[in-house]
């Protein structure tokens, strides 16, 4: 064997072994096309032994009588290119499916639009796809229902406010090619835009000079506060439907709405200011819902028997209406369950022989005026979480000798214990960063007020309080720093 020969032999074996050993070191991968998804390139393939790192781009065959419902590759939902075709690199084993759903048409009267999904070709809606829609409410009437192809109505929805436009929204599941309108209630009617306001998160109905008097009124879910005298007075009025999501009734909201004899409290209804129903056909005969002297509506206690003398309120209940025991010159002794966590402005204004109450650690919000002039009024403990202290909270609680303000309070404001003319002294906590006018206005017998805060000197006052905060009537020397040493 000649030299020449053996040394080609030999490179043709090295070259052989190399070329294999490259094969066998490329990793391939099984390529599983489920029906109506084809290959697009590479075209010619053996998809049981795909070689790691190929681009593949496949097609999907949508029927003309159906609509592509989900695309998958190893049952992870992916966004098809172009609508029917998708490009990725091989990586591992891998399963690429389709499935398609029926499709309906979506008509939608005038004024209505899609929110949801965005994208949303009206006239090929897939079958089982939630659509979540809104209408314009035009006029003054209230929705009563969307119709769907005049056979089904959604009686469930949702009021939303606009910048400049009232919506009402639902959602439902497409099953069927449908008709979608709006109808409108015979009896309610609905304030128009101008009568709300955008405050924060609250949404206010406000107080107008030309009031909406409708007789049969509907205020949407939107709204959250019904502010101070927003229907006072109103003639009109006949019935009043809240929805839920209000929050605050406010003082005076329905005072002496003479013709008012039908309204609701919803369940989002967590305070409920002084006379906010007072003068009105449905608060004067409001004793006829009296379970044991009390009404409770919503979890919060509106109205109090006056006869009554001790009351013990149940358990359950939220929140003390606004005037619930305003004047209820028979009351002693009032128990207050750790379920409530507040009181509202006037709860227990001029009860003249009130000695005893309870206020637990649950309140975190006492009204201005909650208790003024409860003269006989000895003790009472302002419960840890109360931030701030009302105007004229205790005012004229003559007989209140000493109370005990926690450092959870901030602020205190107008005339909050003017006029109690036992106090001998009392310590304002450095938590208190503001404190308004005359606080203490009419304290006779106020020797001394120890306050934590620092001496504000050369000025007179800290900063953030009014001047005069202590107010006339009042000759207390004020001690600064105190630490209670």
């Amino acid at each position: 064997m000649n030299k020449k020969f053996f040394y080609s032999l030999f490179f043709v074996i090295i070259i052989f072994c190399f070329g294999s050993c490259d094969e066998e070191n490329i990793n391939t991968f099984k390529l599983s096309l489920g029906e109506n998804v084809f290959l697009l390139e590479p075209t010619v393939i053996d998809t049981k032994k795909v070689s790691e790192g190929i681009n593949i781009t496949v097609f999907v065959l949508i029927p003309d009588d159906k609509i592509l419902d989900r695309f998958e590759i190893n049952n992870v939902e992916k966004e098809l290119e172009n609508g029917d075709v998708y490009k990725f690199r091989m990586s591992n084993n891998t399963k690429i499916t389709a499935s398609f759903k029926g499709f309906y048409s979506l008509d939608l009267a005038e004024g209505i639009s899609v929110v949801e999904p965005k994208r949303l070709d009206l006239d090929k809606v897939k079958e089982g796809e939630r659509l979540t829609i809104k209408a314009e409410v035009t006029g003054v009437n209230a929705v009563e229902s969307f119709k769907l192809n005049d056979n089904i109505e959604l009686s469930e929805f949702t009021y939303k406010l606009g910048d400049d436009k009232i919506y009402a929204e639902t959602s439902f599941i497409i099953e069927d090619n449908t008709i979608v309108g709006l109808k409108y209630s015979d009896k309610f009617k609905i304030p128009p835009i101008n009568f709300y306001k955008k405050k924060g998160d609250d949404v206010l109905f406000l107080k107008k000079q030309n009031q909406f008097n409708g007789e049969n009124i509907l205020i949407p879910n939107f709204v959250t506060i019904i502010e101070r005298g927003a229907f006072g007075g109103n003639s009109v009025v006949n019935s009043i439907l809240m929805l839920e999501g209000i929050t605050h009734i406010e003082e005076a909201a329905f005072y002496n709405c003479s013709n008012l004899v039908s309204i609701n409290i919803p369940k989002s209804v967590s305070s409920i200011s002084g006379d906010a129903f007072k003068k009105t056909p449905w608060y004067n005969n409001i004793n006829s819902e009296a379970v044991d002297g009390l009404v409770i509506i919503s979890d919060i206690l509106i109205w109090v028997d006056e006869n009554k003398e001790f009351v013990e309120i149940p358990e359950g209940v939220l929140s003390i209406g606004g005037s619930a025991f305003d004047e209820r010159s028979n009351l002693i002794s009032v128990v207050i369950p750790n379920s409530v966590t507040s009181i509202g402005d006037y709860a227990f204004y001029k009860c003249n022989k009130l000695s005893t109450i309870n206020i637990p650690e649950s309140v975190t919000n006492i009204g201005k005026s909650a208790f003024g002039n409860c003269s006989k009024l000895a003790n009472i403990t302002i419960p840890y979480g109360i931030k701030i202290i009302e105007a004229r909270t205790f005012e004229f609680c003559e007989n209140l000798s000493s109370i005990v303000i926690p450092d959870s309070v901030e602020e205190i404001c107008f005339r909050a214990f003017g006029n109690c003319d036992n106090f001998k002294s009392i310590i304002i906590p450095s938590s208190v960063s503001y404190m308004g006018f005359s606080v203490f206005i009419g304290c006779s017998n106020l020797k001394t007020i120890y306050c934590s805060a620092s001496d504000p000197a050369p000025a007179t006052t800290p900063e953030g309080w009014k001047n005069p905060w202590i107010g006339m009537n009042c000759s207390a020397t004020v001690v600064w720093g105190y630490t209670g040493d």
